[in-house]
């Protein structure tokens, strides 16, 4: 049990944490877990708005249930569906803050959000972990997707299964265009050097930011070619 959990008013008094997104010490009594957000900030991240396309989640603008992106493009996903925009900041602060800034307890937070969209949407689904870049894993010295699922599990979550590998260096996929997205990954996601004896029918893929869905195409075509027979994924922004 952390420790923040037994104490956390008493702690925040003894050892104040700034909030990542408003930069203000965190009161006594004004947070809700041990991750570094005060309530105000925390409560301040919500879901966009309106109609979303049922496959990429994106907002909707003229069109009715698809996107155009997704009309005109094959994926061999079902479909992802993403917490916050990614453009709305405070999601890309958060995920900042985690990824690059050290601050690993958010972890905590995005399971906590992620594991409720998935009680609504996927209950029973094991999730799969979209797997680091190599060089990602030197440079942050953990792998933030695995933690998140941990975090999840240890929430009354399902069970994650890390199915899928990186084979070759990649370079990251925020750096790159569309195109140069799905050749970066071609040829790099492939099994895991030790699977279970049976891989489920259907699995959720998780990962924190979908941009243009290479990453995720690339997952699910690897785990359908494995036997999987549908993928959907959850995100934690959509950019």
């Amino acid at each position: 049990m952390n420790i923040f959990s037994l104490f956390p008013a008493a702690l925040d008094f003894l050892f104040p944490d700034r909030c990542v997104l408003c930069g203000l010490y965190i009161q006594p009594g004004h947070r809700r877990g041990p991750w570094p957000l005060c309530a105000a900030c925390e409560e301040g991240l919500t879901a966009p708005h309106g109609e979303r396309c049922i496959r990429c989640s994106r907002p909707l603008i003229s069109e009715k249930e698809i996107c155009m992106g997704c009309r005109s493009g094959a994926q061999h996903f079902e479909a992802n569906f993403s917490l916050y925009l990614y453009q709305a900041n405070a999601a890309a602060q958060c995920l900042s803050a985690y990824k690059s800034g050290g601050r690993r307890l958010l972890s905590g937070f995005f399971a906590e959000r992620l594991l409720s969209v998935y009680r609504e949407k996927h209950e029973g689904l094991p999730l799969v972990p979209v797997p680091a870049r190599r060089e990602s894993l030197k440079k942050r010295g953990f792998d933030q997707i695995q933690l998140i699922c941990h975090e999840m599990k240890k929430r009354g979550g399902p069970d994650f299964l890390p199915l899928l590998r990186r084979s070759k260096k990649t370079r990251e996929q925020k750096t790159l265009s569309k195109e140069e997205r799905k050749k970066n990954l071609t040829g790099s996601i492939f099994p895991a050097l030790r699977l279970p004896p049976a891989l489920p029918e259907d699995v959720l893929l998780v990962d924190d930011v979908f941009t243009t869905g290479a990453t995720a195409n690339a997952c699910a075509e690897a785990l359908k070619n494995m036997g999987v027979k549908k993928v959907y994924v959850l995100t934690i922004a959509l950019d």
